[in-house]
């Protein structure tokens, strides 16, 4: 990470009038100021030497004064990102009564998006390594058309990229860290739907990964609107595909919570019941199932 020896440094990302402000939580005043950049901003970036967190600006203000009471986080960094106050991102008109500072550069979809990119990318990134992700949950993608991929896509590569240059210590090539993982398997065969899921829990940041070849339901027909959202990524970014009525893991790929494995695979199905393998187990015969007790007490984040 750079010093930021002067508490303080802005970076243009290179894409609209889009940049990121960084600062030090210990630099207590300069951070307090960054509150005065909501009006501009989407989200922003906590890390330390072992946790990550994004969140929305709207919410800064009763973060931050969180970050100053608990020494847990006074050595961590800010990464707020913003754009210039007369900046409308694409997909946003602004009402002819608005006026900076009470408008926001940011249109709703916009701070929902870029939220749930960052939330992914940095999930992936703490998988195996020392890092662990504050976030609670997968957040979902905005609703917004999506004729706007194209768009969210852009920006987001130009702050991962600004990132980079204030020597960000975290991202998908940080050091991985010998561990123990866990590996959890669900299994349901019946006429109207069957799957198989194993999952390998990593013990230091709770994440979940579900593995290549576990089969999951195809139709995307879950009551809850965040797993709907889960599934349908997970099969337009390719990590999973469809045929018939299954879902084939192409690849694996990252959950925060054992319910968006259920979720998205099963379509909200459950509870369901999980076992705990050893090695290169895949038989269940004999073995005794998890309790949701144990379950919640092994995933719980």
């Amino acid at each position: 990470m750079k010093s930021l020896d002067d508490g303080f440094e802005i970076q243009k990302t290179g894409y609209k009038d889009h940049a990121i402000v960084a600062t030090k939580v210990s630099t207590r005043v300069l951070a307090a100021k960054t509150h005065n950049l909501r009006h501009m901003a989407c989200c922003y970036i906590y890390i330390n030497d072992e946790q990550v967190y994004v969140g929305q600006t709207r919410y800064f203000d009763s973060r931050l004064q969180s970050y100053f009471r608990n020494t847990t986080y006074k050595d961590g960094h800010l990464f707020v990102l913003i754009a210039d106050e007369n900046y409308v991102p694409p997909g946003h008109e602004r009402k002819p009564e608005d006026s900076p500072p009470e408008a926001e550069n940011f249109g709703e979809h916009w701070i929902q998006q870029l939220e749930y990119m960052f939330i992914n990318h940095f999930k992936e990134c703490c998988w195996g390594t020392k890092y662990k992700i504050e976030n609670k949950k997968s957040e979902t993608p905005s609703a917004v058309s999506p004729s706007m991929d194209g768009e969210f896509n852009s920006a987001f590569d130009a702050f991962l990229t600004t990132l980079a240059t204030f020597e960000f210590p975290l991202d998908k090539n940080t050091q991985q860290q010998q561990r123990t993982i866990t590996k959890l398997y669900t299994q349901h065969d019946t006429k109207k739907k069957f799957f198989s899921i194993t999952a390998h829990l990593d013990p230091v940041s709770k994440l979940l990964q579900v593995q290549k070849g576990s089969i999951g339901v195809n139709h995307d027909n879950a009551s809850h609107h965040q797993y709907k959202k889960i599934h349908r990524h997970l099969k337009r970014e390719g990590y999973c595909a469809g045929a018939d009525d299954k879902l084939t893991v192409e690849k694996p790929w990252i959950a925060m919570k054992i319910q968006e494995i259920v979720g998205a695979m099963s379509n909200g199905a459950g509870p369901l019941t999980w076992y705990m393998l050893d090695g290169d187990e895949t038989s269940i015969e004999n073995k005794n199932p998890l309790t949701n007790e144990e379950l919640k007490l092994m995933t719980k984040r």
